[in-house]
């Protein structure tokens, strides 16, 4: 596994941002120059298109890859809560309106509780974020 700086964190955000709305547009570009096409109006929406379309890619990669390194070492993936907007965004929505009423980590006990299982990928906006019951109970304060 390569060393990473973390000391650098404002070129790790300009990289991140050029490769997800930089770089995509950009080869597609490169690509419609050297097939010499004109998109004319059409443009106005591919260039766009063309970001939600790399960061569709990007996540089905990721999937892929997680997927077949599980089955490579005989491990089951972790549970992904499943919500029904795109990115959990209504799962989201949910804890954080249930942050205003109940202790702070209740709403993921909840989940817990729903999925039974003590480890949950919540995959927030397609980025895995995972939890499990004793790193929840071990930063509960009471």
């Amino acid at each position: 596994m390569p060393h990473v700086h973390h000391s650098n964190f404002r070129l790790r955000i300009l990289k991140d941002i050029f490769q997800a709305l930089v770089l995509p547009p950009a080869l597609f570009y490169l690509c419609l120059t050297s097939l010499n096409l004109k998109l004319g109006w059409w443009s106005i929406a591919a260039y766009p298109l063309t970001i939600a379309l790399a960061a569709f890619v990007r996540v089905q990669y990721s999937d892929l890859i997680q997927a077949r390194e599980a089955r490579q070492l005989g491990a089951r993936q972790i549970p992904r809560v499943v919500g029904k907007w795109p990115g959990n965004i209504d799962v989201m929505l949910k804890l954080r309106k249930a942050l205003a009423s109940q202790y702070i980590y209740e709403p993921y006990l909840q989940l817990f509780e729903q999925y039974q299982c003590t480890t949950l990928n919540t995959r927030f906006l397609w980025v895995d974020n995972v939890g499990d019951v004793v790193w929840i109970a071990s930063n509960c304060t009471m």
